[in-house]
């Protein structure tokens, strides 16, 4: 998959504690897309925050809120 042209967009990923939100989460962060995550389990918000910031090269932009429980 080409993903040059993503480097240093910016995506919104809601339910990006698990599942289909995470996966998205990771495969953006590998392209180089600055993200901002969201999800309602604070604790896999975390985790998938974490796991963000280590596959995005440089400077890391990752941005979380957590909403509910």
């Amino acid at each position: 998959m080409e993903t040059d042209g993503l480097k240093e967009r910016v995506g919104l990923i809601t339910g990006a504690g698990r599942g289909l939100g995470k996966g998205m989460a990771m495969a953006l962060a590998r392209a180089g897309v600055r993200l901002a995550l969201v999800a309602r389990d604070q604790e896999a918000l975390a985790d998938a925050v974490s796991e963000a910031r280590a596959l995005r090269e440089g400077d890391a932009v990752v941005l979380s809120e957590s909403r509910g429980k």
